[in-house]
């Protein structure tokens, strides 16, 4: 059975947050995993995967989509 991650960066920024998912997603992938990243279309993460997009599977989404998803992520950190 194949591991599967999926990692969500909604964020515009480039730092931490948004390096991390730079750098381990290939990794991952490198290891057999199937990866997938939900980030924001434009940003410096975006154009990032989309080089390694061997590596990944890529979902580039846009603002509204980003906002769902965003809002389902509150939604469930507040029933924990």
């Amino acid at each position: 059975m194949q591991h599967k991650v999926l990692h969500i960066c909604l964020s515009r920024g480039w730092g931490g947050l948004e390096m991390y998912p730079a750098r381990i997603i290939p990794e991952l992938a490198r290891q057999g995993w199937r990866a997938y990243v939900l980030t924001l279309e434009g940003t410096r993460l975006a154009q990032t995967l989309a080089d390694c997009a061997n590596a990944c599977r890529f979902v580039n989404a846009r603002c509204t989509l980003a906002r769902h998803v965003s809002g389902l992520c509150e939604i469930y950190a507040d029933a924990a």
